[in-house]
């Protein structure tokens, strides 16, 4: 068995060896069922309205904004942002016929669209990757209008958990130092973040999902760029990181495998302007 670990910077997907990597990474994990449910969630959240203009921070491939597109109708439009080519590409060859969305490079630290110029903004687990996650959400709050709505979420990789076999490497691979993101703790700092940057009706929520499934789980708690660490750190060699991988493979299909993790929400209102 040869498991290729890969590398993980979201930050620099362009700079990446293989940017196709991310683009079935964000593909996988936008067809698990909890994910969809999730994203029906934060559209509710931000109660669009037909002729809305709504930005879409960190837009990956563009799934959100196709989905939101169909909230604000003809007359309204959807942006969808992100600091990579490569995705920005990918969404124009998926939804960029849409006549209500567009897809545009942006660098969430410096945006460069007008003061006022959306209705509701979201961002949905891009603050973890960001060097500055306080300026990315001021913004958000700076393009959106006065009393426009905003959404994020983010998880907290120190509320992420396992149970498997080999309790050893189980309990280790958890470790936040060994998740490839810039801000493991984000998600608990969400509201405070928000307060901080003078939102008004700000409302928080936690969201706990569970996997019985290791090869889903795998993906989406991205177990083998954590394994790559450890192996990298002296942990642990190839040959037991790939032998987990087996041994929690098994365990899944006898039932014997368990993973959770917990993500927080905001939504909150942009303050009426003075100045």
């Amino acid at each position: 068995m040869d498991v290729h670990f890969g590398e993980v910077d979201w930050e620099n997907i362009d700079d990446s060896h293989d940017p196709e990597q991310y683009i079935e990474y964000l593909d996988s994990v936008s067809d698990t069922q909890w994910a969809k449910e999730a994203k029906e969630y934060s559209y509710r959240a931000l109660r669009p309205n037909e002729g809305d203009r709504i930005l879409d921070l960190g837009c990956g491939i563009g799934v959100d904004v196709d989905g939101l597109a169909e909230y604000v109708g003809e007359t309204g439009t959807v942006v969808g942002a992100d600091k990579s080519e490569s995705m920005v590409e990918e969404a124009r060859k998926r939804y960029g016929d849409r006549e209500n969305t567009r897809f545009v490079t942006d660098d969430g630290i410096e945006l460069s669209f007008s003061r006022d110029e959306f209705d509701r903004s979201r961002t949905s687990r891009v603050l973890q990757h960001v060097s500055r996650p306080k300026v990315a959400i001021q913004e958000l709050k700076r393009v959106t209008r006065s009393g426009g709505l905003i959404w994020a979420v983010e998880p907290d990789w120190e509320m992420y958990l396992l149970d498997a076999p080999n309790s050893e490497i189980g309990s280790d691979i958890m470790e936040p130092q060994f998740v490839p993101v810039q801000h493991p703790s984000i998600g608990r700092k969400l509201y405070r973040l928000f307060s901080e940057s003078g939102f008004d009706d700000i409302e928080t929520n936690a969201h706990t999902v569970t996997i019985a499934d290791a090869e889903k789980a795998t993906l989406s708690f991205r177990l083998k760029p954590r394994l790559k660490a450890m192996i990298e750190t002296g942990l642990i060699s190839q040959d037991e990181a790939e032998q987990w991988l087996m041994e929690i493979k098994q365990a899944s299909e006898n039932e014997q495998f368990l993973a959770a993790g917990t993500a927080f929400t905001v939504v909150a209102r942009v303050p009426h302007r003075t100045d």
